[in-house]
C-alpha cells in the first residue's frame, strides 16, 4: 500500500510537472522582444484612441523640487499636439512622437515640441533648464489613464484622457482664471488662531510656510484651486494637499478641514497685483557718466526722466507674474532694468542682470544697484497704494550699469558706465 501512495505521489508530481512545462510554453510561447514590441504597439494604439487627447499633470525639477504644471496632449497619426497652461491658451504645439522599447516602452516627443521640450532646454541660469522631461516611462497604462515616470528626472506623472467635449482653450482659461485670482500670501487659522502662514510662487508653482527649513512642495493650478505634489502640515493638526478658492473671499478651502481657515494676508504689500503699475512714472535723479561713456565719474545735475514699466513674457510668451521689465529713457538712450516681486519682504528688488548696452560702446553691461560707497548693495521699491508712488526703501543706492573686467591679478572688478544716483522716488505718471 505505501509502494502504492509513492507511485501515485510519483506519478502525479511528474503530471503537475509536465502541466507547469506545458503552461510555461504557453506564456512564453512568444518571445520576449515580441511581447514588448506588442505592448508598445497597444499603448500607440491607447494613446490615439482618445479623440479629445490626455490631461497630463507635469512635474519639474529632480525630486520634484521645479513647478507643477498642466499639459493637454492629442496624439493621432504619429504626431502629437500640445497645450498648456504655461503657455497662451491658444498655443498648440506641434511635433512626432513615440512608444519605443527601452527597458521597458517609452513615450518619447522625439522631434522639437516647443512647449514639451521647453522645460529641459538650457537657459543662461542653469544647463540643464529647468529639469523638465519629454521622454516617459510608462509604468501603467489602462483605457482611461497613465502612469508615466521621467526618465530622467525621476519624476511620477499622471495622464488622464479628456473627455469628448471639452474645449482646450475654455478649459486652460479656467486654469488661468483661477491663477489670476490666487495671492501669493496666506493666513491659517485653526479655531482661529494663526499657525503659520502660507506663500505661493506663481510663477515656479511652488507653496511653502514662510520662515527657513519649513516644508514646501511643487503644485499645478486646476479649474477649482490648487493639487499639491506633497501634502504639507500647516500646524494644528491640519494638513493640506488639495486646496479650492473661493472667489467671493480670495481664501482657500481645504478639503476635510473644517477648523482650518486659509484667509488671504491683508497686508496690501503682500498680495500686490504688479499688472496695476505697468505704465509710465516720472523719476527725478542724478546721471553719472564713467569714464568708458564720456564722463569722469562725478554726479550731474539732477535730470526729470521717463520710466516705462511692462510686462515681461517667457519664451512661450506667457507674461510672468512677479517679474517687471522696467526702461529708463535717458536722452536718446534706452536703459533696461527688472524688479522682481518678493511677496514675502512686501517690495520689489532690482534684479542684478546682463542687459544690452544702448549706446553701442560695449557688448553688454550689467545692471545693478550700488551703494554710495561703491559697493554692490539692493534697491528695494515699495508701492503707495495712496499716493500711487514707489519708493526706494534702500536711500543709499542707485541704479548702476557698469562693466567687469579683470585687474593685473586676474581678479574680476567693474567699472561704472552710467548710474542713475537717488532714484528713491518713482512717480506715477499713466498706468494701464
Amino acid at each position: 500500500m505505501k509502494k502504492l501512495f509513492m507511485s501515485i505521489c510519483v506519478l502525479a508530481a511528474a503530471l503537475s510537472l509536465q502541466s507547469c512545462l506545458h503552461d510555461d510554453k504557453e506564456v512564453f510561447d512568444t518571445p520576449a522582444a515580441q511581447r514588448i514590441q506588442q505592448t508598445v504597439a497597444q499603448h500607440k494604439q491607447l494613446l490615439e484612441s482618445a479623440s479629445n487627447g490626455w490631461e497630463l499633470h507635469y512635474y519639474a525639477g529632480v525630486d520634484y523640487s521645479g513647478a507643477g504644471y498642466t499639459m493637454l496632449i492629442r496624439f493621432a497619426d504619429g504626431k502629437a499636439y500640445v497645450s498648456s497652461d504655461m503657455a497662451p491658451s491658444t498655443k498648440v504645439s506641434t511635433s512626432s512622437y513615440d512608444v519605443i522599447k527601452d527597458m521597458g516602452p517609452v513615450l518619447t516627443f522625439n522631434t522639437h515640441n516647443q512647449i514639451m521640450h521647453f522645460l529641459a532646454e538650457p537657459n543662461q541660469v542653469n544647463v540643464e533648464g529647468d529639469q523638465g522631461d519629454y521622454e516617459f516611462l510608462v509604468l501603467e497604462a489602462s483605457q482611461d489613464r497613465f502612469r508615466l515616470k521621467g526618465k530622467k528626472w525621476k519624476n511620477e506623472m499622471e495622464m488622464t484622457r479628456i473627455p469628448d467635449g471639452v474645449n482646450w482653450k475654455t478649459y486652460l482659461d479656467e486654469i488661468r482664471a483661477v491663477n489670476n485670482q490666487l495671492s501669493f500670501v496666506y493666513d491659517n487659522k485653526v479655531n482661529g488662531t494663526t499657525v503659520s502662514t502660507l506663500y505661493l510662487s506663481k510663477d515656479s508653482r511652488r507653496i511653502a510656510l514662510t520662515g527657513e527649513n519649513q516644508p514646501e512642495s511643487a503644485y499645478y493650478v486646476t479649474t477649482k484651486g490648487i493639487h499639491l505634489q506633497q501634502p504639507i502640515d500647516v500646524g494644528g493638526g491640519c494638513i493640506i494637499s488639495d486646496l479650492e478658492l473661493d472667489p467671493a473671499t480670495g481664501g482657500l478651502k481645504a478639503a476635510d478641514q473644517s477648523a482650518l481657515q486659509i484667509t488671504k494676508s491683508t497686508d496690501a504689500a503682500k498680495n500686490l497685483d504688479i499688472t496695476k503699475l505697468f505704465g509710465t512714472w516720472d523719476v527725478s535723479c542724478e546721471v553719472r557718466l564713467g569714464t568708458k561713456n564720456g564722463g569722469d565719474g562725478s554726479a550731474g545735475p539732477l535730470k526729470n526722466l521717463k520710466v516705462k514699466l511692462e510686462a515681461i513674457s517667457n519664451d512661450l510668451d506667457e507674461p510672468y507674474k512677479s517679474i517687471i521689465k522696467g526702461t529708463i529713457f535717458n536722452d536718446d538712450d534706452e536703459y533696461r532694468f527688472y524688479l522682481y516681486y518678493l511677496p514675502e519682504q512686501g517690495y520689489l528688488r532690482l534684479g542684478e542682470n546682463t542687459v544690452p548696452d544702448p549706446t553701442g560702446k560695449l557688448p553688454y553691461l550689467e545692471v545693478a544697484a550700488l551703494s554710495s560707497t561703491g559697493s554692490f548693495t539692493t534697491a528695494a521699491f515699495t508701492f503707495d497704494p495712496v499716493t500711487g508712488n514707489l519708493t526706494n526703501i534702500r536711500k543709499d543706492s542707485s541704479v548702476a550699469y557698469v562693466f567687469l573686467e579683470k585687474d593685473e591679478n586676474g581678479e574680476e572688478g567693474y567699472n561704472l558706465f552710467l548710474s542713475f544716483d537717488k532714484f528713491n522716488q518713482l512717480t506715477n505718471q499713466t498706468t494701464n
